[in-house]
């Protein structure tokens, strides 16, 4: 059988993987603070001293910040999405640009896909404020048929109520 032995885990990386997944589900949020130490400690049941190794570990991998005086964020940015060589690419080649944007049309269509059809209500009310946030910020491009992203009305995909 493909069972493994259990290993005992320190709690400082029990902390770390916690506040991995916090992040990557989207509830802590970037440049969001995190309570204080004492108080996240106290949250998560483990001493100072491992929440202090677990976040030193994340600052070390570029997920935490720290701000003296301030406290620990979520890194506003989690890395630059073009490396050097490739914005002069970019800079140097349209077709470049060009077949970057076809990718991103194609994977942001899929990535919509999934949101509307397997995104909880808590998805899709991020992604209905962000949504509203990107109206807002470009009044003049919003569309005349508002999308809604509640489940309040029938869907032409697989799960009820998201309308398009």
């Amino acid at each position: 059988m493909p069972f493994q032995k259990v290993q005992s885990e320190k709690l400082s990386h029990a902390v770390v993987r916690q506040i991995e997944l916090l992040v990557l589900r989207g509830i802590l949020r970037p440049g969001e603070r995190l309570p204080s130490e004492r108080e996240l400690a106290d949250k998560m049941g483990v001493s100072r001293p491992s929440l202090r190794e677990a976040i030193a570990e994340l600052q070390a991998d570029g997920l935490l910040t720290s701000k003296a005086g301030a406290g620990v964020f979520v890194t506003e940015v989690l890395g630059s999405s073009f490396s050097p060589a490739l914005i002069r690419l970019f800079a140097a080649h349209d077709e470049a640009v060009f077949d970057y944007i076809t990718f991103r049309r194609d994977l942001e269509g899929l990535t919509a896909e999934r949101a509307a059809t397997q995104g909880s209500d808590t998805d899709l009310k991020v992604v209905d404020a962000i949504f509203r946030k990107m109206e807002a910020a470009t009044p003049s491009a919003t569309p005349k048929r508002r999308r809604s992203w509640t489940r309040n009305s029938t869907s032409p995909l697989s799960r009820p109520g998201i309308t398009w």
